[in-house]
């Protein structure tokens, strides 16, 4: 049974991160609003063969991402460790899982254009929910 990556980070995120001493918003979302952010930034590591300048659309979303766990987590600095170390945790958990969407690629013989189309489409509803669950818990 292969699980979507998304919820792998999702889980991976509420084994290891999800205690929060002095949060102002609950575990529940905080790990909510890591997910979302990770699963932008899964989708971008996936695509990255396939999407123009990937390195620096990964970088923007890894900022926006540690800027809304800074806030979700009541940081009092722009730089807090915890929001700094998930983001990190995340993009390293990410690199182990960035061939797989090729594989179903080729597993299914699909062209550059399928590709190419299928993976704007995935980046750009993954955006899309960070974007919802940020304005959710008040962090965009």
């Amino acid at each position: 049974m292969k699980l979507p990556i998304a919820t792998l980070i999702i889980i991976m995120l509420s084994l290891g991160f999800a205690t929060a001493k002095a949060a102002p918003l609950p575990n529940e979302a905080i790990g909510e609003i890591a997910g979302s952010h990770g699963a932008v930034l899964t989708s971008i590591a996936e695509c990255r063969a396939y999407i123009e300048s990937p390195s620096s659309r990964g970088q923007e979303v890894a900022l926006k991402m540690q800027q809304a766990l800074h806030k979700a987590l009541g940081a009092e600095e722009s730089t807090d460790e915890r929001a700094q170390a998930m983001t990190e945790k995340m993009r390293e958990n990410i690199e182990q899982f960035t061939g797989q969407l090729k594989t179903q690629f080729d597993e299914i013989g699909a062209g550059p254009d399928f590709r190419r189309e299928k993976c704007e489409q995935l980046i750009a509803g993954s955006i899309a929910r960070a974007e919802q669950v940020d304005i959710k818990y008040g962090v965009k």
